[in-house]
């Protein structure tokens, strides 16, 4: 192992329990549960696969205290004793594995929806939902004191589950981060005005919670730092909390930060990629400095030397890990190991939360489509075979690598020189370069499964038939999509893979026709080299291919910089260094442009395959425009169809 990690893998003493690792798995919804509340198989093996993966605490995601608080429609409830045998096997799971197991409680307050639950929502202060236009109840001073009873009695389930502890979620704008905060309590009685009267009911919660629950049990509990926004709380205020909670029997204390209320502050919570790593940790730091018990650092870490750094440095004294471990359930054990190029690391794309938050999809991932079970249980192929893999772009370095591990004897062939595809590309945009991790991961895949790479060499049929594949796979990729018109014709016109590739040097002024997420991001990349940007877009609304939680931060990012824009608008004509727009019947003139680019995405690249006598598996882009997610499951599903 890595001497830099050694801090990572030392026990650790949490309310008299030893967890193997300062590694904690945070609690992240997954979307598997059974639509009643009750902890399904898949919820087992997921947490389960966690533990098996090295994580030495596992959390449980928020499960609702009561059925008024169900906030997804494949959530986990723990509001009633019929749910604890359910949470028994998941406990089991995590425990056989060696992880000390905890289960979160939760309840979403104000930003519970009636779609949910049909019911009207409660909250600490009367609220008027801008998005759904829904009315908060607000509780009475009775109704608080009955919620502190509901809290202490689903933690008690969860004890009785088999659990080593509870997680009270605090944080992230839900309903005890409502009373704590002074921009969502708005109450007169003991519970709102100073800071002692809004700290009130979740202290209140710890206390009964560990009355209930004995001295035997660990109690966490999740806060937020600071929530990033104007009248929102505050480190001043979050430290003193935090020294309260510990004296009411707070065990663990995990900090994170911001609020689920609207994409800008959400998209705090779980920092995208063009969010700094780290994102939450100063908070952790100044938690630490004002309690004794230990402290959970979080926001975007996905690198095991990056993690111990933080312990190093004296920032926290465990490190919670997210995505990390949806897109890698067995990172740890790698690390442990010294395998760290085996890592397969998170992007933080965020595509998993767009489609939690969609709540009608499991938990999936960019880079991971095998979220419950993770690759390390791939089946030996029955029958051996020869296999081709056209193009060593996503889908095809995921089509080999998983064929190829699975005992196919693998050729792939890229007619570039280096591996990638368009992901060469998306990197050079600003803050896109963790997507060379995905490089890095499946050059290591190659050399460890044997794939037979072949760079720089096209494969036609000869080639194919040269190789003696039994069955081929076609994933050569994609190629810019055209629009069709006339002025597409033009010498100063061409499309982002142009520029981002080096084989145009465009002029200072440029012209971005398409507003989606290639546009905007080749737009970003030429706004950093000085040029001057134009963006013309034809719907209404810029960047509306990209997550909750990327488009709020590239539009700041965008407003902040000298980028024009022209949405509702086309390109009616281009003479010279003349574009004119036509912007909803109204003509705009843009004189002085030297470069066009069309950005409107791709379409497929089908260049070998119909002239072949062998089964043949088209994946990718050339089956279809595909994200980076759906070029990777694709590729995944044919190494393991083969």
């Amino acid at each position: 192992m890595d001497n830099r990690l050694n801090s990572l893998f030392r026990p650790i003493n949490i309310g008299g329990l030893t967890a193997r690792n300062r590694i904690v798995m945070p609690p992240m919804n997954t979307n598997l549960a059974h639509g009643d509340g009750f902890a399904s198989d898949d919820n087992r093996d997921y947490y389960a696969e966690r533990a098996r993966g090295g994580a030495g605490i596992v959390i449980l995601e928020a499960m609702f205290v009561e059925w008024a608080a169900k906030h997804r429609t494949f959530g986990m409830g723990v509001s009633e004793d019929k749910y604890i045998p359910g949470l028994a096997k998941v406990a089991r799971g995590i425990k056989e594995n060696g992880a000390l197991a905890m289960a979160q409680i939760n309840h979403n307050g104000r930003l519970l929806s009636e779609d949910a639950t049909g019911l009207q929502t409660v909250a600490v202060s009367t609220f008027v939902n801008p998005a759904t236009s829904e009315v908060s109840l607000e509780f009475s001073t009775e109704e608080v004191q009955e919620m502190v009873g509901k809290y202490a009695a689903a933690a008690l389930r969860v004890r009785e589950a088999g659990f080593d502890g509870v997680e009270i979620h605090g944080a992230h704008g839900y309903l005890l981060a409502q009373f704590l905060s002074p921009f969502t309590n708005k109450r007169t009685d003991q519970y709102g005005g100073p800071l002692e009267n809004r700290m009130r009911m979740p202290l209140q919660v710890v206390r009964r919670v560990r009355q209930v629950c004995g001295n035997d049990f660990i109690i966490g509990y999740r806060i937020s730092g600071e929530e990033y926004f104007q009248g929102g709380l505050t480190l001043e205020e979050t430290t003193l909390a935090a020294q309260e909670l510990e004296k009411a029997g707070v065990d663990l204390l995990d900090v994170s930060g911001s609020s689920l209320e609207g994409p800008p502050k959400l998209a705090k919570v779980i920092p995208c990629y063009y969010l700094p790593h780290g994102f939450h940790m100063h908070a952790a730091a100044a938690m630490k400095k004002v309690v004794s018990i230990p402290v959970i650092g979080v926001g975007r870490i996905n690198c095991p030397v990056e993690a111990a750094s933080y312990l190093n440095d004296g920032k926290a004294d465990l490190v919670g890990v997210g995505r990390q471990f949806i897109a890698d359930a067995h990172w740890p054990n790698k690390a442990k190991e010294g395998r760290l190029k085996e890592i397969r690391r998170c992007i933080a794309c965020n595509v998993c939360l767009d489609i939690l938050l969609a709540n009608k999809l499991p938990l999936t991932c960019a880079v991971n489509p095998s979220t419950i079970k993770a690759d390390e249980h791939l089946a030996p192929a029955d029958t051996k075979k020869k296999v081709a893999v056209v193009g060593a772009g996503p889908a095809g370095l995921a089509a080999a690598t998983v064929a190829a591990a699975r005992g196919h004897q693998v050729t792939l062939f890229e007619a570039g020189d280096q591996i990638g595809g368009q992901l060469n590309l998306a990197a050079r945009a600003p803050g896109k370069q963790e997507l060379g991790s995905i490089l890095e991961y499946y050059s290591e895949q190659i050399a460890i499964t044997g794939v037979d790479l072949k760079l720089g060499t096209e494969a036609d049929v000869a080639a194919i038939i040269e190789c003696g594949a039994d069955v081929a796979v076609i994933a050569s990729g994609g190629k810019p999509k055209s629009l069709g018109e006339t002025w597409e014709e033009g010498e100063n016109v061409f499309n982002a893979w142009d520029v981002l590739s080096n084989a145009v040097t465009p002029g200072h002024k440029v012209v971005i026709v398409g507003g989606g997420r290639v546009g905007l991001e080749t737009a970003e990349f030429l706004l950093e080299q000085g040029h001057e940007v134009v963006v013309v877009e034809a719907a209404a609304r810029i960047g509306a291919d990209l997550g909750l939680t990327v488009r709020p931060v590239l539009m700041n990012r965008l407003i902040r910089s000298a980028i024009n824009v022209f949405n509702n608008a086309t390109i009616a004509e281009i003479a010279g260094n003349t574009v004119t727009l036509d912007r909803m019947d109204d003509i705009i003139t843009l004189r002085g442009v030297d470069t066009v680019l069309v950005c409107v995405g791709s379409e497929a690249n089908l260049t070998v395959g119909k002239d072949l006598d062998i089964p043949l598996h088209t994946i990718g882009d050339c089956a279809g425009p595909a994200g980076i997610m759906e070029a990777i499951k694709t590729g995944v599903e044919a190494g393991r169809n083969l």
